[in-house]
């Protein structure tokens, strides 16, 4: 059985629709560059920085992640940083020496770059004044497909750079405190560990997983996830996907309650104390984003439609 992999988000990339939001600052990259904050009065507001950086920069833009005093921005091959004044700052030298960018993720002091390296992944820490490359810290054939940090601990999804046989392809978490690696964290029963998107095989199964995020609130670490679901060659589902919210404790996850009832997990933001999730009961499209929610302490919250209405 062979199965080829239909990734929603790579179709965002060619149509310039990649979403990123990142602790410190978000950023969030729709072919246009938004920047996003909480307050406590009024969490969740959006700005559009578009005019920000310069026009042929902005369509080429793929991944971001922002601290406080400024955002650091990617089209893969090339890094800039903008500051809240609007400065903008090149760092095409750095990244032209280290490869192609896969990733940027921050812990809202330092930033953590995710380069290719072969058919694996190297890893270089930065403030943007010095840059450190990680050596001890590599993934071989492993792709990195989420950064996140908080006050020098990282949580770092990775996914298999190569398909095992007829399955689809895995991911893996991983906490790094910036000198040993905790790998392959284990992950609840209930959870696919599938990369997010859609398979068929050739006789027409397929297998849809919604995305997975890692994400630190106050130095607890939350995993967004879920089952997957199959379908057969008639369409007909044959196991059905449901979300569900886990908080990292030590050295296994505990369920949190009273998650949103829902297929997939389309997309987890955090920050500040504030995590905002995006979900979808669509059986074939685990991108798609219908509803929208707040997790404060452990109480989730219906949210409006703004984060669709700012381009999310």
């Amino acid at each position: 059985m062979h199965f080829s992999f239909r990734d929603r988000s790579i179709a965002f990339v060619q149509r310039h629709k990649l979403l990123t939001l990142s602790l410190g600052g978000l950023c969030t990259l729709t072919g246009s560059l938004l920047f996003t904050h909480v307050n406590a009065s009024q969490p969740w507001q959006w700005r559009d920085l578009s005019q920000t950086i310069p026009s042929s920069v902005q369509s080429a833009l793929t991944m971001g992640a922002g601290r406080p005093s400024d955002w650091l921005v990617s089209d893969g091959t090339r890094l800039w940083s903008v500051n809240p004044q609007e400065d903008v700052a090149s760092y095409a030298d750095e990244a032209r020496t280290r490869g192609r960018v896969k990733r940027i993720g921050t812990d809202g002091g330092q930033y953590l770059l995710a380069f290719a390296d072969g058919s694996g992944t190297r890893l270089t820490q930065t403030d943007l004044r010095t840059w450190k490359d990680l050596s001890d810290l590599r993934f071989p054939q492993k792709h990195v497909r989420s950064i996140q940090g908080w006050n020098g601990v990282w949580g770092i999804i990775t996914e298999d750079a190569f398909a095992n046989g007829d399955l689809p392809r895995s991911w893996q978490l991983h906490l790094w405190n910036g000198e040993t690696l905790t790998s392959n964290l284990p992950l609840p029963p209930e959870v696919s560990a599938f990369i997010p998107g859609c398979t068929q095989s050739a006789s027409g199964v397929s297998v849809c997983a919604g995305n997975v995020a890692f994400v630190p609130v106050n130095g607890q670490w939350y995993l967004f996830a879920g089952s997957a679901e199959t379908h057969d060659v008639a369409g007909k589902i044959t196991q059905a996907a449901h979300m569900g919210v886990w908080r990292w404790n030590v050295d296994r996850f505990e369920t949190v309650t009273n998650a949103p009832q829902a297929r997939y997990v389309s997309g987890v933001w955090a920050e500040q104390g504030h995590i905002l999730v995006a979900t979808t009961n669509a059986s074939t499209d685990p991108y798609a984003a219908h509803a929208f929610w707040t997790l404060e302490g452990t109480a989730f919250t219906a949210f409006g439609n703004e984060p669709l209405e700012a381009g999310l």
